[in-house]
C-alpha cells in the first residue's frame, strides 16, 4: 500500500522524501506510521525500477526531490485498479484508493466502488448466516456456555454493523456521484 500512496502523491507534483512520509502518516493516522527506514529504501527501489526519478533540490538543504515517471503513472493505475495488486486490510486499501479518486476516471471510480460494495455485502451475508447458526442450531448443541456464545455473538454483531456502515458510506458517495464524479484531475 505504501507504493500506491507514494505514486499517488507524486502524481500531483514532485515532493521530497520527508514531505512524502509526512503526508502518508497524516493519511494513515496516529498508529500506522511509515518510518524513514521503510520509506527511503522503498523510494530507492522505485527509483531503481524507473517508476520515480530523483533530483537534487535547490537551496541549502541536501534533499532529493522525487517525481513520477511515465512508467510510475502506469504502475499507479495498475495498483489502483487491480484488486490483487495491493495487499492489506481491505477497508484501509479501499479508503486509501478513495483518497486519490481524483486521479482516476469516473468509470474507474465506479468500478472500484462496486467491487468494494460487493466485498462488504459478502461479509455481511456470511456473518449473518454464521450468526444465525450460532444463535440457532449450534446454541442447542451446548458446546459452549451462554456467556462464551454471547461474547462471540456480540463480536459478530459488531463486525456486521461495521460492514453495514461501510456499505452505507460508500452507497452515500455513489448516490451523490451516480456518474462517478468529476472528470479525473490528471496529474
Amino acid at each position: 500500500m505504501y507504493e500506491l500512496m507514494i505514486l499517488a502523491l507524486l502524481m500531483r507534483w514532485p515532493m521530497h522524501g520527508y514531505l512524502i512520509g509526512s503526508v502518508m502518516n497524516d493519511i494513515m493516522g496516529p498508529h500506522a506510521r511509515v518510518s524513514h527506514g521503510r520509506l527511503y529504501p522503498l523510494l530507492a527501489k522505485l527509483e531503481a525500477q524507473g517508476l520515480v526519478a530523483a533530483f537534487a533540490a535547490t537551496g541549502d538543504r541536501n534533499q532529493r526531490t522525487f517525481q513520477i515517471t511515465a512508467a510510475g503513472r502506469e504502475r499507479f493505475r495498475r495498483l489502483a485498479l487491480d484488486p490483487t495488486a495491493v495487499h492489506g486490510d481491505p477497508e484501509r486499501v479501499f479508503w486509501t484508493k478513495f483518497a486519490f479518486f481524483g486521479l482516476l476516471a469516473p468509470a474507474e471510480r465506479l468500478m472500484l466502488v462496486e467491487r468494494y460494495l460487493t466485498y462488504c455485502r459478502d461479509h455481511v451475508q456470511h456473518l449473518t448466516g454464521q450468526l444465525a447458526e450460532l444463535e440457532g442450531p449450534l446454541a442447542a448443541q451446548g458446546f459452549m456456555t451462554p456467556a462464551q456464545r454471547g461474547w462471540i455473538v456480540d463480536t459478530m454483531r459488531h463486525f456486521i454493523a461495521r460492514w453495514r456502515l461501510e456499505i452505507d458510506e460508500v452507497e452515500r458517495w455513489r448516490r451523490e456521484h451516480p456518474d462517478g464524479g468529476p472528470a479525473a484531475a490528471g496529474g
